[in-house]
């Protein structure tokens, strides 16, 4: 009888103390405490009538929260792990059917079919179309076809939710972070960022305290390349969202976590169309080829920091930025003097989401040379990412003093003026880019956004423009 009484009482602490019955318990003894005061001490009928009625108010409010407490909606361990056995189970089909490569989101355009399809491809994918009646292509490359594990979520956004997909790369990284932080709740914080690449672009998304890493550590110990080859459901709403919202083959290229943070980076890769920029067999074995190259230069002189360095640089136009930090960090304890190692790996680290270590890594760079410009616009970014706006307009104007010509620069101080509201500051600085490059992209939308503002600014009653 004991341990079963052990089991309820547990049941029992865990739906009770939650932070409303938690806080209901704490007024109603409260109630206690004034009643008691107002019965041993007889201060006066007054007095005693107040108390009591502090009491009553107490003992109504926290029954209240009694009442409509209840425990966290799920236990964010257990449903971490629903999902884990089922991925490893398919990762171990399909590597006994000989395919080892990532999966490939592929929207409509690719496949015809009205929703985004997973494939895993049994060979080098170049973004080709795919014929889809089954399990297996019958036409096109070699591989498995099957739904994300996102589907359901995508089907309920879309038949509950009325989510409207957006149609711009902004508004992309607007609907994932609400997805995240307010409709599922998994991570207080979604950082997206777009990155040029030599295929096309490369999209980190990091999970702050991500809620659901239980299952992700897991799935890192028992089998490190899951994630990539048939991603969870979060990860696999983010790249199928992303296909389908561009038109374009999205794979998840890396995944990879912080414990010490609870934070989660997944970085897809969006091959672009094959007549912009065909991903072939040749632009794989050129990367492969420069990264042995690379190993086998280390191999002859292990302490060779420059080798250690291009070696970062390939892993980073990959996109295994994960990869590319251990190459940096490995240069740097051979040769901490080497500015363009630190000035690289602070590049990564910003792709990763990790704004704070990559202003640290700038600074250093920049303490061995304070007259590179791309360095202090590069710090200037990763601040603005961070959200300090100031610092970032601070460090770009730096990078101006260096080399005004810059369009860059311009249009990175515009979009951090922005952010701090100083639009006539901003729609200067985009003039500026304009000036440069008359074709810059985004430049026009983005001063007409900010001279709206401004206008705007100008029309509201100076008493409010001076609060």
């Amino acid at each position: 009888m004991g341990p079963i009484l052990v089991c309820w009482w547990r049941r029992m602490k865990l739906h009770l103390l939650n932070k409303y019955s938690s806080a209901g318990i704490l007024l109603i003894s409260g109630a206690a405490v004034f009643v008691a005061i107002a019965i041993i001490t007889s201060p006066g009928e007054f007095i005693s009538a107040a108390f009591v009625l502090s009491g009553m108010v107490f003992v109504m409010t926290g029954i209240f929260l009694l009442t409509f407490s209840q425990g966290e909606p799920f236990n964010p361990l257990f449903v971490g792990l629903l999902p884990v056995q089922g991925c490893m189970n398919l990762c171990k089909i399909m590597f006994d059917l000989g395919i080892s490569g990532n999966a490939y989101f592929l929207p409509s355009r690719v496949t015809g079919e009205a929703v985004v399809v997973q494939f895993n491809p049994g060979q080098v994918y170049n973004g080709s179309t795919v014929s889809v009646t089954g399990s297996f292509p019958q036409t096109g490359p070699s591989g498995v076809i099957t739904q994300p594990s996102c589907n359901p979520l995508i089907q309920d956004l879309k038949k509950k939710n009325k989510v409207i997909l957006p149609d711009n790369e902004e508004n992309i990284s607007q609907l994932l972070s609400e997805l995240f932080e307010d409709i599922y709740d998994l991570s207080p914080k979604v950082s997206v960022h777009w990155n040029g690449s030599w295929e096309g672009n490369i999209v980190t998304i990091r999970f702050h305290d991500y809620r659901l890493i239980g299952g992700c550590k897991v799935i890192a110990q028992e089998s490190p390349g899951c994630c990539t080859k048939n991603p969870c459901p979060a990860c696999s709403l983010c790249g199928a969202l992303i296909a389908e919202v561009t038109g374009k083959v999205v794979t998840l290229q890396e995944c990879s976590m912080e414990s010490s943070f609870r934070d989660v980076t997944a970085v897809f890769l969006i091959l672009p169309h094959l007549k912009e920029h065909p991903v072939t067999q040749s632009n794989i074995d050129r990367f492969s080829e420069a990264i042995d190259q690379s190993e086998t230069m280390i191999a002859i002189d292990s302490d060779a920091a420059d080798m250690w360095n291009s070696r970062g640089n390939v892993l980073d136009d990959l996109g295994r930025y994960s990869k590319a930090v251990v190459s940096y960090d490995t240069a740097i304890a051979i040769n901490p003097k080497l500015y363009e190692v630190w000035n690289n790996r602070g590049i990564v680290l910003r792709k990763l989401g990790r704004y704070a270590d990559a202003v640290a890594s700038y600074d250093k760079a920049i303490s061995l040379n304070p007259d590179d410009a791309d360095v202090w616009n590069s710090r200037g970014y990763a601040l603005n990412e961070f959200g300090q706006h100031a610092d970032a307009v601070a460090s770009y104007d730096k990078a101006i003093s260096l080399n005004p010509d810059d369009a860059d620069v311009w249009y990175n101080r515009g979009n951090a003026l922005t952010k701090l509201d100083r639009y006539s500051e901003a729609v200067a600085s985009f003039d500026k880019t304009i000036a440069i490059t008359p074709d810059y992209a985004n430049v026009e939308q983005n001063r007409k956004n900010a001279r709206e503002q401004q206008d705007k600014e100008i029309r509201r009653p100076l008493h409010l423009r001076l609060k």
